[in-house]
């Protein structure tokens, strides 16, 4: 989506890292005679961090604002920092909010005061009030009067709200570009950040799902890192109206908003945390990467339902595809142990993970994918169902009476490898189940590889001939057993079985390994996964920003 403001991206990314030490003044200005001088922007608007109105008459500055202010947050006008008219900089109780100060190394003092505040975690933070005045705070006097101490005085304003913001003047070590990645699932949330070489400063899985917890995870991780300059977030669908990774705004985010429902398990829990970061990351780049762009390209009769034309056309009924920044990682990592342009390949992709889906990919295209409208579409996968007789829903409906709720919810958490078992979604229980004697992990087992068989033959289908077959995934990298059994059985497209088993350690260090080891048989690979580190990629793509890990 262009940028409404008519900026490029690139220079407002390369003025962030440039300008790091130079914001986080008063958004007004300086003072004059210990008073805030009125805004010198052109939008008269009156805005407030808060949703309050605010009682200064003044505009909003803008981004040409004259030297001396700190700029707008990103993709925010400058917003009004609340100070309102008659109240003191100081809290109440006579101890002035301790300053800022510098070490040798542009990293904030050891000597500055830190917050007693009971209520907020123990973290350095920098806060804006209407005066310039920066300080080690808590997050925010509660404008319903709340009492709690900064800087070890109570405080008791209620005229004066404090806007917390993460600390970015640590210049030196964001002039890399880091780029923070930020990948939310319905249970999970894993938070990485890449230095601009590609190499992985540090990473965490979140101990709790996406939540009202996101925030505190992520400005626990951001505290012990170098400061990012970029972030990115791995978005699973884009909707009708986004056909390409894009910075996230206002517009983009009601888009995103409006799509969620699609991908229930996957966008909603994101949008919590693209919120969560850009209010505690406001004044850098935030880049929505997307499953479906890879597949923007489908052709028509791949991407087509056949149902009516005005369900297609009045409710978008089509195919989308999913697991694309997956695919793309793998796709590139496939030409190169091919040492064969990309362009010149036509291979089968299949992601094993907790959702599963395969792809059909002629000279570095997607033509065709498993996965559908939803992520519901297609493979058994861990806990979703994978393809239904439709009839067989509408039966269960008319017959049973299940709501569309008990639907969407069975559907969606209680199918797949969980409901056939009826133990585990996971193949390596299921695998020493099944060693043990369990008929149903058995079954479950049998009919897991089946449907990624089927997949994996009806991609093919799309295809002039077979380059190879690769294998991504948390399953497709950890599960030989599941990679023996589904290849021992495509000797119809010349995979034959009999695969090495690399240790994963290996595999996770070199990132890539060919298995197949008969004579004239399609070759066979198995690439790590790779989308945290693509959506750092295309992160910086969007910016405008060379990708050095190529």
């Amino acid at each position: 989506m262009d940028d409404p403001d008519g900026e490029d991206p690139r220079e407002q990314y390369e003025e962030h890292v440039r300008s790091a030490p130079a914001r986080r003044r008063c958004v007004l200005g300086e003072r004059v005679d210990g008073r805030i001088p009125p805004c010198r922007g052109s939008l008269g608007k009156r805005r407030s961090t808060t949703g309050l109105p605010c009682s200064r008459d003044h505009a909003v500055p803008t981004r040409t604002q004259t030297a001396g202010t700190c700029g707008p947050s990103w993709r925010r006008p400058g917003v009004c920092p609340l100070f309102r008219p008659g109240t003191s900089p100081r809290p109440a109780g006579g101890t002035a909010p301790p300053h800022r100060q510098a070490d040798t190394d542009g990293a904030p003092s050891r000597r500055a005061s830190r917050s007693t505040c009971p209520t907020w975690p123990k973290r350095r933070h920098r806060l804006e009030d209407g005066g310039g005045d920066i300080g080690v705070f808590p997050t925010q006097a509660d404008p319903e009067s709340r009492a709690h101490s900064v800087a070890g005085a109570p405080c008791r304003r209620t005229q004066v709200h404090w806007r917390c913001v993460m600390r970015a003047d640590r210049s030196h070590e964001s002039r890399d570009g880091h780029v923070l990645v930020l990948d939310a699932g319905s249970s999970s949330l894993h938070i990485a950040l890449f230095a601009a070489d590609g190499e992985r400063v540090a990473d965490r899985d979140a101990s709790e799902p996406p939540g009202p917890g996101a925030a505190a995870e992520l400005r626990n991780f951001l505290s012990e890192v170098p400061a990012p300059a970029a972030v990115g977030h791995r978005i699973v669908h884009s909707g009708p109206h986004l056909t390409g990774h894009t910075l996230i705004d206002t517009p983009v985010r009601a888009l995103l908003e409006d799509v969620a429902d699609l991908a229930p398990l996957h966008v909603t829990p994101a949008l919590r945390v693209v919120d969560a970061a850009r209010e505690l990351l406001p004044d850098i780049p935030h880049v929505a990467c997307f499953d479906t762009v890879f597949h923007k390209d489908l052709p028509a009769q791949a991407r087509t339902y056949a149902v009516p034309e005005r369900w297609r056309a009045e409710y978008g009924l089509r195919r989308y595809g999913f697991h694309g920044l997956s695919y793309s990682w793998a796709l590139q990592r496939t030409a190169q142990a091919l040492g064969r342009p990309v362009d010149n390949l036509q291979v089968v992709l299949v992601h094993m993970g907790g959702g599963c889906s395969a792809c059909a990919v002629r000279n570095g295209h997607s033509v065709d994918t498993t996965m559908g409208l939803t992520p519901l579409e297609g493979l058994v996968m861990s806990r979703r169902s994978g393809s239904l007789d439709p009839g067989a829903l509408l039966w269960l409906q008319r017959r049973h009476g299940l709501s569309t709720a008990e639907l969407d919810d069975t559907l969606h958490r209680h199918s797949g490898l969980l409901g056939l078992s009826g133990t585990s979604g996971d193949t390596r229980d299921l695998v020493r189940a099944r060693a043990e004697g369990d008929a149903a992990a058995a079954l479950a087992l049998a009919t897991f590889t089946l449907s990624c068989r089927r997949g994996i033959a009806s991609m093919a289908a799309s295809l002039d001939r077979l380059d190879a077959l690769v294998f991504t995934g948390e399953i497709g990298e950890d599960q030989p057993e599941v990679r023996e059994e589904i290849c021992s059985a495509l000797t119809v497209l010349g995979v034959r079985g009999g695969l090495l088993v690399p240790e994963l350690e290996d595999l996770m260090r070199e990132g890539l390994r060919r298995i197949d080891q008969a004579v004239r048989s399609v070759p066979v690979l198995v690439v790590a996964t790779g989308e945290i580190q693509q959506i750092a990629a295309e992160t910086r793509r969007v910016l405008g920003v060379a990708d050095r890990t190529r």
